[in-house]
C-alpha cells in the first residue's frame, strides 16, 4: 500500500472521517513511528509506518481481492515453493495486496485456479459441504467404453470416503483455448463437488485410463471461456454474485 496523506489513513482505517481527522491530528492524538505528528500534511504508508491513535496501533483492512487464472502445466498452485520453482504467483505480476490460490492443482495439471485474500470465499468454495461443483476436461488414452465409464461413475475411495463424480461423458467440445494436438486419446468431461486430491487422476486410473492432460475449466458458474494460459482477469461483481448463487 502506497503512502498516503495521515488523514486518509486513519480514515481508512475507520477512526474518524477525514475532516474529524485533520481534528485528531492537530490535536496531537496520532503518532508515526512514536513521534507525535502536528502537521496536516504529512505522510504515511500503513504498512511500512507504525501509525497510533491515542497510543493504539491501528491497522486498515486490506481491499478484497479476486482472480481467476489460466494455471498452464509446470506451475505450482501455491503462494510459494522452497525449492524456488515456479508458482502462480508469478504469472501475477505486481498487485497492491497479497492474494492466495484457492484449492490446488498439481504441477501437470491445467486450468482454473481462483486467488482472493477473502478467506470467506475460499473456504466456501473448497469445503465439500457446500457442493460447489468443479468441472474437469481429461485428455486420457486407453479404451473409453461403457464399463469404463461406469468404473469412474462408481467412484473411488480416498481416505476412507467413497468420492463419486456428479457427471461423466465423452467431452464434444473443447474450448479454443486449450490447445488440442494429441492423436488417439479422448477429452472426457467430469464434474466433481469434492475435489480431494488427485482426485480425478484416480478415478480414471480405476478405470484403465492415462491421463495425457487435466484441465479444470469451471468453478460453479465461471468458466475459463476466452482466457488463454497463463493470463488471469479480475473477477467482476457479477461473477461473485453467481458465485454467491452457488454458495446460497
Amino acid at each position: 500500500m502506497a503512502r498516503a496523506r495521515l488523514q486518509k489513513v486513519l480514515a481508512d482505517a475507520g477512526i474518524a472521517s477525514r475532516r474529524s481527522s485533520e481534528k485528531l491530528i492537530l490535536s496531537g492524538r496520532v503518532a508515526v513511528n512514536g513521534a507525535t505528528v502536528t502537521q496536516l500534511g504529512t505522510s504515511a504508508d500503513p504498512v511500512l509506518d507504525r501509525v497510533t491513535f491515542d497510543g493504539v496501533p491501528i491497522s486498515i483492512p486490506e481491499p478484497k481481492r479476486y482472480l481467476l487464472l489460466h494455471k498452464p502445466r509446470g506451475y505450482l498452485s501455491t503462494a510459494r515453493d522452497e525449492r524456488g520453482r515456479p508458482t502462480v504467483m508469478d504469472l501475477l505480476g505486481d498487485l497492491d495486496v497479497r492474494v492466495y490460490p484457492v484449492g490446488r492443482l498439481d504441477k501437470d495439471s491445467e486450468g482454473m485456479i481462483i486467488l482472493t485474500n477473502d478467506g470467506d470465499l475460499a473456504l466456501r468454495l473448497m469445503h465439500p459441504s457446500y457442493e460447489v461443483e468443479k468441472e474437469y476436461l481429461v485428455l486420457v488414452y486407453g479404451r473409453l467404453s461403457g464399463e469404463a465409464i461406469d468404473k469412474i461413475k462408481a467412484g473411488v475411495e480416498i481416505r476412507g470416503r467413497l468420492l463419486k463424480p456428479v457427471l461423466v461423458e465423452t467431452a464434444k467440445n473443447v474450448p479454443t483455448t486449450i490447445d488440442n494436438v494429441d492423436r488417439g486419446a479422448i477429452w472426457v468431461r467430469i464434474v466433481l463437488k469434492e475435489g480431494y486430491k488427485r482426485e480425478v487422476r484416480e478415478l480414471c486410473k480405476g478405470a484403465g485410463l492415462w491421463v495425457r492432460r487435466l484441465v479444470r475449466v469451471r468453478t460453479g458458474n465461471l468458466t475459463l471461456d476466452g482466457l488463454a494460459a497463463g493470463r488471469y482477469r479480475k473477477l467482476t461483481s457479477k461473477d461473485l454474485s453467481d458465485l454467491e448463487g452457488r454458495r446460497s
